[in-house]
């Protein structure tokens, strides 16, 4: 819900980034999250936060894909 929610400002406006740059930027930063938590599974505050860090970008990911399809 937190990205889908920052979506709207992140992505409109005059000095916004392309929908492909910010597509590239998320699955970055997902695959590092996914990378961190496959290394180290053993502290239950950074899963946690890891976890948040996931649905943030999938939140972010979902409508940049609504929209490339709508173009």
């Amino acid at each position: 819900m937190l990205g889908s929610t920052v979506f709207p400002w992140l992505f409109s406006g005059p000095s916004s980034p392309r929908i492909e740059d910010g597509l590239a930027y998320a699955f970055i930063t997902l695959g590092i999250v996914l990378s961190v938590a496959a290394y180290d599974y053993q502290e239950i505050g950074l899963l946690v936060s890891l976890f948040c860090l996931f649905h943030a970008g999938i939140g972010l990911i979902i409508p940049s894909l609504a929209r490339l399809r709508t173009m």
